[in-house]
């Protein structure tokens, strides 16, 4: 994906934080937003629908959760680069997540240049976890 537009669909059930995500991710040329799903299963059919690079996706979602969209999604397209956008922390949820087919996991505390890295870093095929999650792996 190097030099290219990077086509991302937005995962978030909460309309001013998904509002918010679409804004800050406009002050990237490289970054377009593809389209905005409000639960789990928008983002499936939207995903099908859209072909976007990545889904940046919310995993406390109504309908259907975060983790049974990503495998969704996933079955239906598997080239779909998913980055998980959460505030939890805990290492189940992060297991679960990977498990379900997503190609990073990043906490919703980060700055946007962060965000627009693990984006960019996931739709060139590379995983992406919060660095302050890195703990949850060592042992």
């Amino acid at each position: 994906m190097a030099g290219g537009i990077l086509r991302v669909l937005v995962a978030e059930d909460i309309e001013i934080l998904r509002k918010g995500l679409k804004i800050l991710l406009a002050a990237y040329p490289d970054v377009v937003i593809a389209g905005e799903a409000a639960d789990g299963l928008e983002a499936v059919r939207l995903s099908e629908e859209l072909k976007p690079n990545v889904v940046l996706m919310d995993l406390s979602m109504p309908r259907m959760e975060g983790i049974a969209a990503i495998a969704a999604i996933k079955s239906q397209n598997p080239e779909t680069r998913i980055l998980a956008l959460t505030a939890s922390r805990e290492a189940e949820l992060v297991h679960r997540a990977l498990l379900a087919g997503a190609d990073g996991y990043l906490l919703k505390n980060v700055s946007a240049e962060e965000m627009v890295l693990a984006i960019r870093q996931v739709a060139g095929g590379r995983p992406y976890l919060s660095p302050e999650l890195a703990g949850l792996f060592v042992d």
